[in-house]
């Protein structure tokens, strides 16, 4: 019953390191999703400024 129990707390102590790495994953994941969205997006959106920049009198 002893080692059953010890079992249990190595399991409780061991998950809160699981929910740190599943975090750090989706953090990283989220990280990629907007570094892509910059460089697919960027042009578009520097295009977009300078266009109206030019509608402006210097």
């Amino acid at each position: 019953m002893k080692n059953l129990q010890e079992l249990c707390r190595s399991f409780q102590v061991e998950e809160e390191g699981a929910v740190a790495s599943e975090y750090a994953i989706l953090i990283s994941g989220i990280a990629v999703a907007i570094f892509a969205a910059v460089t697919i997006l960027g042009g578009a959106v520097l295009q977009l400024y300078e266009e109206a920049a030019r509608k402006f009198p210097a």
